[in-house]
């Protein structure tokens, strides 16, 4: 699998960086599952349950992101900046080397992979089964999974 980096620090837009493939991360951010509900909940749903499937994954996409950030604030585990950097007995250092985009939060846990666990939990409670087919298209990326788990695999793999 390919996946393009997004040189951030240009502040008129993004630039793609050279040799990569279309932004994937764009549909593993923001407003997926929203995007994700729209398509999946039949079209029967009505008014009062589709706004309560919409105030479940805003409740659990937040509440995991105060938990995952406050997991992040007390484990200190290394970054690749310095893993490469230091190098160690079986790959040499490279005191050079620099990421595409420096994070300033903690390596782990995965924000990514907790939020999209924290959506499928939210639909598959109101939908009674997580195999729902759906397709994401951000960016002119588009992406069709088979079921919402199919879409957490994709987001750990990318992770």
């Amino acid at each position: 699998m390919t996946f393009m980096l997004i040189d951030f620090n240009n502040k008129t837009g993004f630039t793609q960086v050279p040799g990569a493939t279309p932004d994937i991360r764009s549909i593993i951010g923001g407003d997926a599952w929203f995007q994700v509900a729209i398509q999946v909940l039949p079209e029967t749903t009505s008014l009062w349950d589709s706004a309560f499937v919409f105030a479940s994954i805003a409740a659990s996409v937040y509440d995991t992101n105060v938990v995952q950030f406050y997991l992040k604030s007390q484990v200190t585990f290394w970054r690749p900046l310095t893993a490469i950097r230091q190098g160690d007995a079986q790959h040499p250092p490279d005191p050079t080397w620099s990421p595409v985009q420096l994070t300033l939060d903690a390596e782990y846990p995965s924000g990514a992979v907790v939020i999209a666990t924290a959506g499928i939990h939210a639909l598959e409670s109101y939908l009674g089964t997580s195999d729902v087919s759906f397709t994401l298209t951000r960016l002119g990326v588009t992406r069709t999974f088979r079921s919402l788990y199919e879409y957490t695999d994709f987001v750990a793999e990318f992770r």
